[in-house]
């Protein structure tokens, strides 16, 4: 199984964006993969629990439970964010693979996923989010 890093610090270059949502609990990960379980308030949500890792291509994913949403049963396990400017260049459907290869799992611990028309609307927020990074750090 290929190896996954937890970065201390990280940056998403085209913004973070939901590929899908799993039926697997980030404990049970956590446990599998060797990773360690923040917990954080999300502004508005609550409390979240998860963790950020790059995976061995070097891409970023979030895993992220939102208690409110674990504890109501509207989700079976954590959301995963993926960088916009992947999901831009891979689509939907490849990233999903890549992602769920280094989780070691399959499509069966997908609950909901993104549908391939999300890869348009994520190579506009990376546009965007690029641009104004750009702009902000003093960059053209």
């Amino acid at each position: 199984m290929p190896s996954l890093t937890q970065p201390e610090t990280y940056r998403w270059s085209g913004g973070e964006y939901s590929l899908a949502t799993l039926r697997v609990r980030v404990d049970e990960l956590a446990e599998r993969l060797g990773f360690r379980v923040d917990s954080w308030e999300e502004d508005g949500l609550g409390p979240a629990r998860g963790a950020v890792l790059r995976l061995s291509t070097g891409k970023l994913i979030l895993l992220q439970e939102l208690v409110y949403l674990i504890e109501s049963a509207t989700n079976k396990g954590p959301c995963v964010w993926v960088d916009a400017a992947d999901l831009a260049a891979l689509g939907v459907t490849l990233l999903l693979h890549e992602v769920l290869g280094e989780l070691g799992l399959d499509l069966q611990a997908v609950d909901q996923a993104q549908e391939p028309e999300a890869q348009a609307e994520a190579e506009k927020q990376a546009r965007y989010a690029q641009g104004y990074f750009a702009e902000r750090d003093g960059y053209q």
